[in-house]
């Protein structure tokens, strides 16, 4: 008479490595793919990385920053900030931005059909307007003024 307790347990030792294997494989790919979209939001999330595009002067202290950038051919962007400062011309970098193009009172801003939640422009009164940042890249500038020498700066950055 055999045992068959016997000869079916080196199946199941190689079963159960075969199993812990790939749990052990899944895992480190979950965890390397959590990293990478980490990383990914983090760049398009990221408000100092992106603070040359929007003309912002050097060295320019922000607050409660929001930002969402949504790259490729047409990108687009979002970013919403509260800067001490009693005019835009303390806030870009007049060299790049021409903030006469942006007193405009009741402006509206574009960007409201994928915004993200914190895109609250529809419930503001808002001065501001357009403006050519480089080739074929562009701003809707809308600010509100606090009236505590902060402003509340709202910035559609787009590509065409």
């Amino acid at each position: 008479m055999t045992d068959t307790s016997q000869s079916s347990h080196p199946r199941r030792n190689a079963r159960s490595g075969c199993l812990k294997a790939a749990l052990i494989t899944f895992g480190f790919l979950a965890a390397v793919a959590l990293g990478v979209g980490f990383l990914i939001h983090r760049g398009l999330a990221d408000f100092d990385s992106h603070r040359e595009m929007m003309g912002l002067r050097s060295g320019l202290e922000v607050r409660d920053e929001q930002l969402r950038y949504s790259p490729g051919m047409d990108g687009i962007m979002w970013c919403r900030f509260t800067v001490e400062a009693k005019g835009l011309d303390e806030v870009f970098d007049t060299s790049l931005v021409d903030v006469s193009e942006l007193n405009e009172p009741g402006c509206q801003l574009r960007g409201a059909g994928s915004s993200p939640r914190w895109w609250d422009v529809q419930t503001k009164t808002l001065t501001g307007g357009s403006v050519e940042v480089r080739n074929d890249e562009f701003m809707d500038v809308g600010f509100v003024d606090n009236e505590d020498g902060t402003l509340t700066v709202y910035i559609f950055w787009f590509e065409v």
